[in-house]
């Protein structure tokens, strides 16, 4: 079944706001994030994203991207401190219901979740989608530490994505609207 959503922009500052849409955007055209020019890029610590699924209605909620790598552990837990705290969570692994989410080697690392819906069974899908299907978007004004000017998150194609995993898009999101353009 074919989604009708291509893409997905959310910011992360408090309060979170969505854009969802169809548009065909062109990755070497300039994005612009509430009128300030944004540049697309990794996760500070390179990390692919896992899906976030609420198993009990087949939803695709979130990303979850794994620090495996613990010098990066202080840093991004101070960082999901700064965000909203609706869409971000630093998991630290430290509950038997945070292990369970990550079965095997995922659950020895510490994630950085983030969700635009609620989900009554929410677990881990190991997608590792690359850079390209979702960016992190950075300020290109400011600081020039990526880990400190994070504006949103972004993922292209998740008409594809849901299908791949045989998921839906949840409905009735309630976050306030995010300008986002292109030029």
């Amino acid at each position: 079944m074919k989604s009708e959503i291509k893409y997905l922009f959310l910011s992360l500052d408090q309060p979170a706001k969505l854009n969802l849409g169809m548009s065909e955007w062109d990755v070497e055209s300039q994005v612009f994030i509430q009128g300030l020019p944004v540049e697309g890029n990794d996760t500070p610590w390179l990390s692919f994203a896992d899906l976030l699924v609420d198993r009990d209605e087949a939803n695709f909620v979130g990303l979850t991207f794994l620090i495996d790598n613990e010098v990066f552990w202080e840093p991004m837990r101070l960082l999901a401190q700064s965000l909203d705290p609706e869409v971000i969570r630093y998991n630290d692994i430290s509950t038997s219901d945070a292990k369970s989410m990550y079965p095997g080697e995922a659950g020895k690392y510490r994630r950085f979740e983030i969700t635009w819906a609620p989900a009554r069974t929410l677990e881990c899908e190991i997608a590792q989608l690359c850079c390209g299907q979702w960016f992190w978007w950075y300020s290109k004004i400011g600081s020039s530490s990526l880990s400190t000017h994070l504006i949103a998150l972004g993922i292209t194609d998740i008409d594809d994505l849901i299908a791949e995993h045989n998921l839906k898009f949840p409905k009735n999101l309630d976050f306030p609207p995010l300008e986002v353009e292109f030029s």
